[in-house]
Parts: C-alpha cells; sequence; structure tokens
C-alpha cells in the first residue's frame, strides 16, 4: 500500500492477504491466483476493473474510492464483507445461495455513493449501506419523458416511494 503502482497482476497460489490500496492503479488481475486469496484491499486507486472471478475463497473485499462501474460477486460463496462505495457502480453482482443454509450471505456491505438502480441478496446482510445511489438519466426533449425500463440493473419502477419534481405513469416518468 501507499506506492506508485498503476498495475498489478499475479498468478500466486499462495497469496492469502494483499494490501495495495493507496496507489494509481487502474486495473488489477487475480483471475490466474486461484484459490488461497482471502483478503484483498484495493481501496483508493483509480481502478476501472476488477478481475477476481477465480478468487473464490475471498471473504473480505474493500475496493471503494476507485472508479469501477461493475462488480461481479457471484463466484463468491464466502463473501463476508464488502465495500465498494464511492464508485460508480451500475450493476452490483453477488452470490445467491440456493437455500439459507447453504451460506450464511454477506454480513456488511457499503455500497453508498455509486450509480445502482437495484440491489439483490439472496439472504438480508446484516449491515447494508447503500445510500446517495445517483443515477443520472436523459430526458427526451421534445416529449419530456423518460422510460424507467431502460435503467440498468433490474430496477423494479413498482418500488419507486416518492419522487421530487416528476410524476410517474406506469413505466414513464
Amino acid at each position: 500500500s501507499n506506492n506508485r503502482l498503476t498495475s498489478l497482476k499475479t498468478a500466486s497460489e499462495k497469496l492469502q492477504k494483499v494490501n495495495c490500496s493507496n496507489n494509481a492503479l487502474t486495473s488489477i488481475d487475480f483471475s490466474g491466483a486461484k484459490g488461497a486469496l482471502q483478503e484483498l484491499d484495493c481501496s483508493n486507486n483509480a481502478l476501472t476493473s476488477l478481475n477476481i472471478q477465480n478468487n473464490t475463497e475471498l471473504g473480505t473485499l474493500k475496493c471503494s474510492n476507485n472508479q469501477l462501474t461493475s462488480l461481479d460477486l457471484t463466484n463468491h460463496k464466502k463473501m463476508g464483507f464488502l465495500d465498494c462505495s464511492k464508485n460508480r457502480l451500475t450493476v452490483l453482482k453477488t452470490f445467491v445461495p440456493e437455500s439459507i443454509y447453504i451460506a450464511s450471505g454477506i454480513g456488511y456491505i457499503n455500497c453508498s455513493d455509486n450509480a445502482l438502480t437495484s440491489l439483490h441478496f439472496g439472504i438480508k446482510p446484516d449491515h447494508l449501506y447503500s445510500e446517495n445511489n445517483v443515477y443520472n438519466i436523459t430526458v427526451d426533449e421534445d416529449a419530456r419523458t423518460f422510460d424507467l425500463t431502460t435503467l440498468p440493473g433490474s430496477f423494479l419502477p413498482s418500488r419507486i416511494i416518492s419522487l421530487q419534481g416528476a410524476t410517474r405513469r406506469n413505466n414513464i416518468l
């Protein structure tokens, strides 16, 4: 941590903990490091991609304060702590167990300050922080409307609680 690294790639199968926070990293590729990696702290970088798909033992991921737009954790059944706040995430995919008995689920998730339009977890996290998720839209200038079904992820217009400065008719603002 606290170096001037701009990229990081490893195929080591023996790494268990990596702290590469506070650098200038734009990409991390641990896809060749199958197996042992349990904790990764890559926060406070300039990451636009994070390849950790093969690191299925990962239980702690801290990737806050980067420029990530998507994060796929569907292979990470042991994930217990996730801080992906202060990125540009529009998509966050997490492991969804078939049964509550298969996995205890994620205990802590902080996905605040992103552009997420929906969240789906198979099991309710013990602690979930998801405030300040803002997704900018472009309104059709002629019709002055926006189709909510065009939002990324699995956004459900029926779950809108309140609107300020707009009205909704079915799926149209």
